[in-house]
């Protein structure tokens, strides 16, 4: 009788982790954050604190604002019926809501500082040019000409973060998102992002949406326009200027491309195939 019993309740006990189990991964969409060691439990690199105030889970349990099509390399996208597929959240970020880490254009380390001095591949020049470029330069003005225009994966925050076939979207891929979506912006104290500001995407092709919260951006020490604007890098150099590279900008229910000096810190939203 003992040992029926004994049995019995170690029977319970393993549908009990096997069932914890699942849910976590189905609400959390796996844990491993790669190779890096700049994540901590906040989601945010050397514990700089930028998570969006108030911004609660991301509600996969319940659906609530949030659409999953499927899991890439464990990271949940949404299929807006595009020419890829776009992550929920943000690299670093620990829910749909929350902002993540801050990147300098075709860097991977997280900074306090976001300017010229502390840029990997931008520097003070001696020459008559202001700046000199060190790497993704197509201005023999600014450095030595090597016409790469699109991030390689050694300075691809999403694919050295996320691994997989993730990546940093191109200037294309952004303008896709754009054209094909409905921006709407989600203002604090909204109950479908838990107050979190931010703008929801709905496809126009297939109705899946997905949040980008209202991040700013980060200029030397400072943070700006956190809960006002959006702004997020794609993988593409500028055609104008080889110090700039395109990102994407929202505010309001506007959301355009913008050249963005490439020192500053913006935010990664990545995508796959």
């Amino acid at each position: 009788m003992k040992q029926i019993n004994l049995s019995f309740i170690l029977t319970i006990l393993m549908c009990i982790v096997g069932i914890f189990t699942i849910s976590t991964f189905i609400s959390c969409g796996g844990d491993d954050e790669g190779p890096f060691s700049e994540y901590n439990n906040n989601g945010n690199g050397n514990g700089n604190g930028n998570n969006n105030s108030g911004s609660g889970s991301d509600n996969t349990g319940s659906n609530k604002g949030l659409s999953i099509s499927g899991y890439h390399n464990s990271r949940a996208y949404v299929d807006l019926g595009l020419s890829v597929k776009w992550a929920t959240m943000n690299i670093g970020a620990k829910s749909v809501t929350d902002i993540g880490l801050y990147f300098a254009w075709g860097e991977i380390s997280i900074k306090n500082q976001y300017d010229v001095d502390h840029s990997k591949w931008i520097s003070w020049s001696t020459s008559s040019s202001p700046i000199n470029i060190k790497k993704y330069c197509t201005d023999s003005s600014l450095g030595s000409v090597d016409g790469i225009t699109i991030l390689e994966v050694a300075d691809d925050a999403a694919s050295r973060y996320w691994q997989g076939n993730w990546r940093m979207p191109t200037k294309d891929e952004m303008k896709e998102l754009i054209d094909n979506c409905i921006w709407t912006k989600c203002s604090s104290g909204n109950s479908e992002y838990s107050g979190a500001t931010g703008f929801k995407v709905v496809s126009k092709i297939n109705g899946n949406y997905l949040f980008l919260p209202a991040t700013g951006y980060r200029d030397s020490g400072d943070t700006r326009e956190l809960g006002k604007e959006g702004h997020y890098w794609t993988a593409s150099l500028s055609t104008s200027s080889s110090y700039a590279a395109y990102s994407l900008e929202c505010f309001d229910n506007i959301s355009h491309i913008e050249n963005g000096v490439r020192w500053e810190g913006l935010q990664v939203r990545a995508v796959c195939p």
